[in-house]
């Protein structure tokens, strides 16, 4: 929090009014606390912009870090569980999600490879089961899906978009994963 804040009741009245300090111009540590003094955001500005390693947290637990350039821009995001363990990583350029994004199960094991140009989903992706076997793998051209089904799917695409009544299956499991208009 930075300058001025008003905390209102259910009723909307104000009950409390704070004052926090504004962010210097030079290099500067910055760390927010929640309501009962855990922190909650510890990160870096120089200039007004993020620098380095931000860190977020919960309850006392990192939920997620940034990491940012000199410049101001995020680079990385990395979510993590409560136990620690990573749920995803994803690559940024100019404020988009741009390369690699990977998703985990809780072991560390991938659970999906996607690819990004400037925030749209791009080339193959990978979706993978709990004992690391390809469930399926998917191909976008700027965002639109353009994966070429096997006929016994029945499943049609449509400008890049599944038409009519689709279930897809996985050929080695026989678990439906997807099931829609």
């Amino acid at each position: 929090r930075v300058g001025h804040w008003n905390f209102f009741d259910t009723q909307g009245r104000i009950i409390r009014e704070e004052t926090y300090p504004d962010i210097e111009d030079d290099t500067t540590q910055f760390v927010a606390y929640d309501d009962f003094g855990q922190i909650e955001i510890i990160g870096q500005y120089e200039n007004r912009k993020r620098k380095g390693i931000w860190s977020f947290f919960e309850d006392g637990k990192k939920t997620h870090e940034e990491v940012y350039s000199h410049s101001g821009s995020m680079l990385l995001r990395t979510r993590y569980r409560l136990d620690g363990t990573t749920v995803s990583q994803s690559s940024f350029s100019e404020g988009e999600m741009h390369g690699q994004q990977f998703a985990y199960y809780s072991d560390g094991t991938p659970r999906s490879i996607e690819n990004y140009e400037n925030g749209v989903k791009m080339g193959t992706a990978l979706y993978f089961n709990d004992d690391q076997s390809l469930e399926k793998e998917v191909h976008y051209n700027h965002g639109r899906e353009t994966t070429i089904y096997p006929a016994e799917l029945g499943i049609t695409l449509k400008n890049g978009l599944r038409h009519g009544f689709n279930t897809i299956i996985n050929p080695q499991t026989g678990r439906i994963l997807e099931e829609g208009h």
